[in-house]
């Protein structure tokens, strides 16, 4: 069965690799990626999957579904497509739709004995409002998947049990404009609000947690020449923690700072959080156990690179319990998991990344037996 899926997949081997660099000569930044949904669903309707576009109110969201037979489980395959704004495709997104369809076309021409559906979710806009949540805050909640996989570009091979919490914020100082040389005292300088802002960042740093990460870039100056004091002075901020509940008390303290920069250069601060994310929080449990005695993840991201760099394994967020899966058990699931990992690792030669090996049934079942702390727990307004 390995070998049939091989055979699939080199078979649509140069048409992945010219798809993969159409989006990448075609970037297109979040909730804009139209060109990129027409190039994967006409494909995906070409190979008989029913297609849906503009699922859960987000116009460049899509879904297609491939029935083989009546029942099974549901394989999930969710591809992402947006690119950075004026990067392009710096995070690799370009490879994911071209490696998710030649795994739905290697599940679905695999023909299988037991009946199964083969489901792929096209999300948009990870960069910017992580579309994923805004489809699950939509409705779109993905719980018609038993298991769910991605793959994305990676450095290394791995199954990573972590993720990190995240705030994003846009920061804007309002200051007094003035002339730099004639009146200075009559201005009240925004970026030197900003500038003491940054500086007081690289003062927590040192009293925060080692999981700790603080970005920031200047997005907007006013664009003022030297001898005028800027009255405008925009920057992107990121927090992050593998804690989330850490994370909060160390976004009270960053806002502190913005403020306190505020206070010291008698300018005003318009501190807008526009997105906060919850981390998956996993939790070991016994090897064997039922799959009804656990809530846990049941979705992993397959890191796949281009180039020099060997392809990888990550976890993913869990879309659904294992739980779900009833009677079935965690080892009938993990044969199903085997079959969409052994289609996943071809696609590294698909990609002419190095091929390497998918991990042992042992190693898999280390990383799927673990579970989400009991019961969902309701973070800004969706299920995490």
């Amino acid at each position: 069965m390995k070998e049939r899926l091989f055979q699939t997949i080199d078979g649509v081997r140069e048409e992945l690799i010219a798809m993969a660099d159409d989006l990448f000569d075609h970037p297109e930044t979040g909730m804009e990626e139209f060109h990129a949904l027409d190039v994967l669903t006409q494909w995906l309707m070409r190979e008989g999957f029913e297609v849906e576009t503009g699922i859960a109110g987000v116009p460049t969201a899509f879904k297609a579904v491939f029935h083989h037979g009546n029942g099974g489980p549901n394989i999930g395959l969710l591809c992402e497509y947006d690119a950075l704004p004026g990067l392009g495709h710096a995070c690799g997104h370009h490879l994911q739709g071209p490696s998710i369809l030649a795994a739905a076309k290697a599940l679905k021409e695999a023909d299988l004995d037991q009946a199964y559906t083969i489901t792929v979710y096209g999300t948009p806009a990870e960069e910017s409002i992580s579309g994923k949540i805004q489809m699950i805050r939509n409705g779109c909640d993905f719980t018609d998947l038993d298991v769910a996989f991605m793959m994305h570009g990676g450095p290394n091979t791995q199954v990573d049990v972590k993720s990190l919490a995240n705030s994003k914020y846009k920061v804007i100082y309002h200051g007094t404009s003035a002339h730099a040389a004639l009146r200075p005292e009559k201005g009240r300088s925004a970026l030197d609000g900003l500038i003491l802002a940054f500086q007081g960042v690289e003062f927590l740093r040192e009293h925060v947690a080692s999981d700790v990460k603080i970005h920031y870039t200047v997005t907007n100056c006013g664009g003022t020449p030297a001898n005028v004091v800027p009255a405008y002075a925009e920057a992107s901020f990121y927090v992050r923690s593998y804690n989330r509940a850490y994370l909060d008390t160390v976004c009270t303290r960053f806002e502190k700072i913005l403020q306190g920069a505020a206070m010291m250069t008698e300018t005003e601060v318009e501190i807008i959080r526009e997105k906060d994310i919850v981390p998956l929080h996993l939790y070991p449990q016994k090897r064997g156990a039922h799959c009804s005695d656990a809530m846990g993840a049941s979705f992993i991201l397959v890191f796949v690179t281009r180039s020099d760099l060997r392809g990888s394994l990550q976890n993913l967020v869990s879309l659904r319990t294992i739980g779900n899966h009833g009677d079935r058990g965690l080892d009938v699931l993990l044969d199903e998991v085997d079959v969409v990992l052994t289609v996943l690792r071809k696609l590294v030669i698909v990609l002419d990344a190095a091929d390497v090996a998918v991990p042992a049934r042992e190693g898999l079942i280390d990383r799927l037996c673990l579970v989400k702390e009991r019961g969902n727990r309701e973070v800004g307004g969706y299920l995490t």
